[in-house]
């Protein structure tokens, strides 16, 4: 069984433990969301998203109700954040019409 100590400090002392703790913590935290490129959780419109993507807005909306790309409802209006769109794009590697002497 662990013996349990009960000590007496001072409100400061206290705050300086608490505030030790959590730089420790958080340090690696806000290291890493400095990291995030700029724009990455930037809100942007149905149209923008669109115009961006350089298609219709019922294709975007076809797109988002498949599931490919991620929307946020806000009240009315349907929102996307852009570096959640960019991940969502995948590359394509076409093969049937390829080069054989091209080849690696």
């Amino acid at each position: 069984m662990k013996d349990i100590t009960v000590i007496t400090i001072g409100v400061e002392e206290l705050k300086e433990i608490i505030t030790h703790v959590i730089d420790t913590k958080l340090s690696p935290v806000i290291a890493q969301s400095s990291q995030l490129k700029e724009g990455e959780h930037e809100l942007i419109t149905r149209e923008e998203t669109a115009k961006k993507l350089r298609i219709s807005l019922p294709t975007l909306g076809e797109l988002t109700k498949a599931g490919l790309i991620k929307g946020y409802r806000i009240g009315r209006r349907v929102l996307y954040k852009w570096g959640e769109v960019e991940n969502d794009l995948q590359q394509i590697n076409y093969t049937k019409y390829q080069r054989k002497d091209l080849k690696h």
